[in-house]
């Protein structure tokens, strides 16, 4: 199944959106990558409205839209990862 059309990005408090790059695809997925400060409140946000997603422990996430909360660490990346598992029913 393709992952068809799918915006990876962060929020900040204040509101402001700030979109992730995509930088590769292969055949386990697609990578996404950000800058972002650290110790600052962000939530990072997927939107599509081609797939459904869900979490690396199974759990659904709602698009469009659902923010997951986090701040960064200095010297750490933040790895999210999440699954296709499905298309998005088109009304008709």
């Amino acid at each position: 199944m393709r992952a068809g059309k799918l915006l990876v990005g962060v929020f900040y408090a204040n509101g402001a959106y700030v979109g992730a790059s995509n930088t590769g695809v292969d055949s386990a997925g697609r990578d996404y990558r950000i800058l972002i400060p650290v110790g600052v409140p962000l939530k990072l946000w997927l939107f599509s409205e081609d797939v459904t997603l869900r979490d690396a422990s199974g759990q659904s996430v709602y698009t469009p839209g659902s923010p997951i909360p986090f701040q960064a660490s200095a010297g750490q990346d933040h790895l999210f990862t999440f699954g296709v598992t499905g298309t998005v029913a088109k009304s008709q």
